[in-house]
Protein backbone atom coordinates (compact mmCIF):
# COMPACT_ATOMS: atom_id res chain seq x y z
CA UNK A 1 0.00 0.00 0.00
CA UNK A 2 2.72 2.64 1.06
CA UNK A 3 4.67 1.39 -2.52
CA UNK A 4 1.22 2.36 -4.56
CA UNK A 5 1.10 5.41 -3.41
CA UNK A 6 4.51 6.47 -3.75
CA UNK A 7 4.85 5.36 -6.97
CA UNK A 8 0.95 7.58 -7.35
CA UNK A 9 2.82 10.51 -6.02
CA UNK A 10 5.88 10.31 -8.04
CA UNK A 11 3.89 9.87 -11.21
CA UNK A 12 2.09 13.18 -10.29
CA UNK A 13 4.66 14.87 -9.61
CA UNK A 14 6.15 14.26 -13.20
CA UNK A 15 3.17 15.17 -14.82
CA UNK A 16 2.64 17.90 -13.14
CA UNK A 17 6.74 19.42 -13.86
CA UNK A 18 6.06 18.39 -17.55
CA UNK A 19 2.60 20.19 -17.53
CA UNK A 20 4.54 23.20 -16.16
CA UNK A 21 7.26 22.91 -18.56
CA UNK A 22 4.88 22.87 -21.52
CA UNK A 23 3.28 26.31 -20.39
CA UNK A 24 6.34 27.68 -20.17
CA UNK A 25 7.14 26.89 -23.34
CA UNK A 26 3.66 27.50 -24.56
CA UNK A 27 4.06 31.20 -22.81
CA UNK A 28 8.05 31.74 -24.44
CA UNK A 29 6.59 30.97 -28.23
CA UNK A 30 3.93 33.45 -27.33
CA UNK A 31 6.15 36.40 -26.64
CA UNK A 32 8.50 35.38 -29.51
CA UNK A 33 5.38 36.09 -31.93
CA UNK A 34 4.44 39.07 -30.22
CA UNK A 35 7.88 40.10 -30.46
CA UNK A 36 8.51 39.11 -34.20
CA UNK A 37 4.93 40.81 -34.76
CA UNK A 38 6.18 44.27 -33.44
CA UNK A 39 9.30 44.31 -34.74
CA UNK A 40 7.53 43.38 -38.23
CA UNK A 41 5.21 46.15 -37.65
CA UNK A 42 8.37 48.78 -36.43
CA UNK A 43 10.50 46.99 -39.33
CA UNK A 44 7.21 48.17 -42.12
CA UNK A 45 7.05 51.46 -40.52
CA UNK A 46 10.51 51.91 -40.72
CA UNK A 47 10.68 51.23 -44.49
CA UNK A 48 7.45 53.34 -44.93
CA UNK A 49 9.44 56.40 -43.50
CA UNK A 50 12.71 55.96 -45.57
CA UNK A 51 10.64 55.40 -48.85
CA UNK A 52 8.61 58.40 -48.23
CA UNK A 53 12.09 60.15 -47.36
CA UNK A 54 13.94 58.49 -50.06
CA UNK A 55 11.07 59.58 -52.43
CA UNK A 56 11.07 63.26 -51.28
CA UNK A 57 15.29 63.01 -51.76
CA UNK A 58 14.87 61.72 -55.18
CA UNK A 59 12.59 64.21 -56.42
CA UNK A 60 14.47 66.74 -54.85
CA UNK A 61 17.30 65.64 -56.38
CA UNK A 62 15.52 65.66 -60.35
CA UNK A 63 14.31 69.06 -59.42
CA UNK A 64 17.80 70.02 -59.05
CA UNK A 65 18.79 68.06 -61.74
CA UNK A 66 16.43 69.73 -63.95
CA UNK A 67 17.50 73.17 -62.54
CA UNK A 68 21.24 72.21 -63.52
CA UNK A 69 20.25 71.71 -66.97
CA UNK A 70 18.35 74.44 -67.51
CA UNK A 71 21.14 76.78 -66.14
CA UNK A 72 23.81 74.33 -68.16
CA UNK A 73 21.40 74.86 -71.25
CA UNK A 74 21.29 78.86 -70.77
CA UNK A 75 24.95 79.08 -70.13
CA UNK A 76 25.26 76.81 -73.66
CA UNK A 77 23.24 79.74 -75.31
CA UNK A 78 25.28 82.47 -73.52
CA UNK A 79 28.42 81.25 -74.36
CA UNK A 80 27.17 80.71 -78.03
CA UNK A 81 25.95 83.89 -78.37
CA UNK A 82 29.19 85.21 -76.98
CA UNK A 83 30.88 83.62 -79.48
CA UNK A 84 28.54 84.73 -82.62
CA UNK A 85 29.14 88.42 -81.23
CA UNK A 86 32.71 87.76 -81.02
CA UNK A 87 33.01 86.39 -84.43
CA UNK A 88 30.66 89.60 -85.74
CA UNK A 89 32.87 91.98 -84.27
CA UNK A 90 36.05 90.65 -84.94
CA UNK A 91 35.74 89.18 -88.57
CA UNK A 92 36.64 90.30 -91.78
CA UNK A 93 33.49 92.14 -93.71
CA UNK A 94 34.86 92.89 -97.39
CA UNK A 95 33.01 95.60 -99.30
CA UNK A 96 33.41 97.04 -103.07
CA UNK A 97 32.72 99.67 -105.35
CA UNK A 98 32.32 98.73 -108.79
CA UNK A 99 32.70 100.48 -112.11
CA UNK A 100 32.36 99.56 -115.73
CA UNK A 101 35.65 99.54 -117.77
CA UNK A 102 34.23 97.89 -120.63
CA UNK A 103 30.55 98.82 -122.12
CA UNK A 104 28.17 96.13 -122.44
CA UNK A 105 27.81 94.79 -125.85
CA UNK A 106 26.27 91.59 -127.34
CA UNK A 107 26.58 90.03 -131.05
CA UNK A 108 26.16 86.76 -132.50
CA UNK A 109 27.60 84.89 -129.65
CA UNK A 110 26.44 86.39 -126.47
CA UNK A 111 27.19 89.99 -124.86
CA UNK A 112 30.78 90.91 -122.77
CA UNK A 113 31.32 93.75 -120.40
CA UNK A 114 34.38 94.65 -118.27
CA UNK A 115 33.98 95.65 -114.75
CA UNK A 116 36.60 96.92 -111.96
CA UNK A 117 35.80 96.00 -108.26
CA UNK A 118 37.86 98.10 -105.70
CA UNK A 119 37.49 95.58 -102.73
CA UNK A 120 37.97 96.85 -98.83
CA UNK A 121 38.39 94.94 -95.99
CA UNK A 122 36.43 96.80 -93.39
CA UNK A 123 36.71 94.57 -90.75
CA UNK A 124 39.39 93.80 -88.31
CA UNK A 125 40.96 90.28 -89.11
CA UNK A 126 42.06 88.74 -91.82
CA UNK A 127 39.98 87.59 -95.50
CA UNK A 128 41.94 84.75 -96.79
CA UNK A 129 40.51 83.31 -100.08
CA UNK A 130 39.19 86.11 -101.97
CA UNK A 131 37.82 85.89 -105.28
CA UNK A 132 35.50 88.27 -107.18
CA UNK A 133 32.75 87.28 -109.85
CA UNK A 134 30.04 89.13 -111.77
CA UNK A 135 27.40 87.87 -114.41
CA UNK A 136 24.74 89.57 -116.85
CA UNK A 137 21.42 88.16 -116.37
CA UNK A 138 18.31 89.69 -118.11
CA UNK A 139 14.66 91.05 -115.52
CA UNK A 140 12.27 88.27 -117.33
CA UNK A 141 10.30 89.81 -113.84
CA UNK A 142 10.97 92.99 -111.33
CA UNK A 143 11.09 90.52 -108.28
CA UNK A 144 14.16 88.83 -106.12
CA UNK A 145 12.89 85.49 -108.32
CA UNK A 146 15.30 86.05 -111.08
CA UNK A 147 17.97 87.61 -109.36
CA UNK A 148 18.37 84.62 -106.60
CA UNK A 149 18.49 81.94 -109.37
CA UNK A 150 21.45 83.77 -111.20
CA UNK A 151 23.57 83.47 -107.85
CA UNK A 152 22.89 79.63 -107.23
CA UNK A 153 24.71 80.23 -110.56
CA UNK A 154 27.13 82.48 -109.91
CA UNK A 155 27.79 82.55 -105.83
CA UNK A 156 26.67 79.10 -104.96
CA UNK A 157 29.65 78.08 -106.98
CA UNK A 158 32.22 79.77 -105.21
CA UNK A 159 30.80 78.73 -101.93
CA UNK A 160 30.67 75.42 -102.77
CA UNK A 161 34.33 75.28 -103.92
CA UNK A 162 37.17 73.78 -102.21
CA UNK A 163 40.17 75.57 -100.89
CA UNK A 164 42.80 76.61 -103.93
CA UNK A 165 40.19 75.71 -106.57
CA UNK A 166 40.04 76.35 -109.17
CA UNK A 167 43.23 75.57 -111.00
CA UNK A 168 45.04 74.56 -107.89
CA UNK A 169 45.78 78.12 -106.72
CA UNK A 170 44.15 80.03 -103.80
CA UNK A 171 42.50 84.01 -103.76
CA UNK A 172 44.14 87.16 -102.58
CA UNK A 173 44.44 88.48 -98.91
CA UNK A 174 43.66 91.17 -97.57
CA UNK A 175 44.11 92.94 -94.35
CA UNK A 176 42.11 94.68 -92.16
CA UNK A 177 41.66 98.51 -93.59
CA UNK A 178 43.42 97.22 -97.00
CA UNK A 179 42.40 97.40 -100.65
CA UNK A 180 42.44 95.26 -103.68
CA UNK A 181 41.33 96.36 -107.21
CA UNK A 182 39.87 92.98 -109.21
CA UNK A 183 39.12 93.18 -112.93
CA UNK A 184 36.64 90.60 -114.07
CA UNK A 185 34.81 90.29 -117.76
CA UNK A 186 31.52 89.50 -117.12
CA UNK A 187 29.36 88.03 -119.89
CA UNK A 188 25.55 86.62 -121.16
CA UNK A 189 24.96 84.08 -123.83
CA UNK A 190 23.22 83.71 -126.57
CA UNK A 191 20.90 81.06 -125.41
CA UNK A 192 19.99 83.31 -122.22
CA UNK A 193 19.41 86.37 -124.36
CA UNK A 194 17.01 84.51 -126.53
CA UNK A 195 15.08 83.19 -123.89
CA UNK A 196 14.72 86.79 -122.01
CA UNK A 197 13.14 88.08 -125.56
CA UNK A 198 10.32 85.44 -125.43
CA UNK A 199 9.30 86.37 -122.28
CA UNK A 200 10.05 90.16 -121.97
CA UNK A 201 7.51 92.94 -120.85
CA UNK A 202 8.55 95.14 -123.75
CA UNK A 203 8.73 93.34 -127.10
CA UNK A 204 12.11 93.20 -128.66
CA UNK A 205 13.92 94.38 -126.14
CA UNK A 206 15.73 93.13 -122.31
CA UNK A 207 16.01 94.79 -119.02
CA UNK A 208 19.60 94.14 -118.05
CA UNK A 209 21.16 93.54 -115.02
CA UNK A 210 24.84 92.70 -113.50
CA UNK A 211 25.16 90.41 -110.30
CA UNK A 212 28.60 90.37 -108.07
CA UNK A 213 29.90 88.09 -105.76
CA UNK A 214 32.76 88.32 -103.61
CA UNK A 215 33.82 85.59 -101.69
CA UNK A 216 36.01 84.38 -98.99
CA UNK A 217 37.08 82.84 -95.95
CA UNK A 218 38.62 83.47 -92.36
CA UNK A 219 40.77 81.69 -89.75
CA UNK A 220 38.74 81.30 -87.13
CA UNK A 221 35.22 79.49 -88.58
CA UNK A 222 34.33 77.44 -91.00
CA UNK A 223 32.97 77.89 -94.71
CA UNK A 224 33.12 80.65 -96.84
CA UNK A 225 31.36 83.92 -96.36
CA UNK A 226 29.71 86.38 -98.93
CA UNK A 227 29.00 90.06 -100.07
CA UNK A 228 26.84 90.21 -103.24
CA UNK A 229 25.65 92.98 -105.25
CA UNK A 230 22.80 93.62 -107.97
CA UNK A 231 23.04 96.67 -110.41
CA UNK A 232 20.37 97.50 -113.00
CA UNK A 233 21.80 98.57 -116.51
CA UNK A 234 20.10 101.54 -117.29
CA UNK A 235 20.29 105.43 -118.49
CA UNK A 236 19.33 107.64 -115.85
CA UNK A 237 16.30 110.21 -116.92
CA UNK A 238 16.52 113.55 -115.88
CA UNK A 239 13.55 113.58 -114.39
CA UNK A 240 14.36 110.74 -111.99
CA UNK A 241 14.75 107.21 -111.95
CA UNK A 242 16.16 105.42 -115.36
CA UNK A 243 15.42 103.66 -118.47
CA UNK A 244 15.62 99.90 -118.14
CA UNK A 245 14.82 98.40 -121.20
CA UNK A 246 16.96 98.21 -124.34
CA UNK A 247 17.03 96.52 -127.89
CA UNK A 248 20.04 93.79 -127.91
CA UNK A 249 20.69 94.83 -131.32
CA UNK A 250 21.09 98.49 -130.33
CA UNK A 251 22.87 98.78 -127.29
CA UNK A 252 24.12 102.60 -126.43
CA UNK A 253 27.57 102.27 -124.99
CA UNK A 254 27.22 104.44 -121.70
CA UNK A 255 24.67 102.11 -119.74
CA UNK A 256 25.25 102.94 -116.10
CA UNK A 257 25.24 100.81 -112.75
CA UNK A 258 22.19 101.82 -111.31
CA UNK A 259 22.23 99.88 -107.55
CA UNK A 260 19.81 97.54 -107.04
CA UNK A 261 17.61 97.93 -103.58
CA UNK A 262 16.59 94.41 -103.74
CA UNK A 263 18.94 91.30 -103.81
CA UNK A 264 22.45 92.81 -102.21
CA UNK A 265 23.77 90.80 -99.13
CA UNK A 266 26.18 89.78 -96.73
CA UNK A 267 27.05 87.19 -94.66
Amino acid sequence: MLSRRFLRSDNGAHWSTDCGANMSDRSWEKRVAITTLIFDILLFVATCVYVWYAGGQLRAMNGQLEETKALAETAKIQANAAAKQLELSERPWLSAQISVYQPLTIDEKGGRMGIRAMLKNTGHSVALDVRFSGDIITLLTPGLDTITAGYAGLCERLRKRAEGEPSGFSGSILFPGEQLQIGALTDISRENIEAGLKTSQAEGKLSFALITCIDYRFAFAPGHHQTRYVFHLGQPLPTGGFMGFFDPKNLPNDLHLIPSYIGNSAD
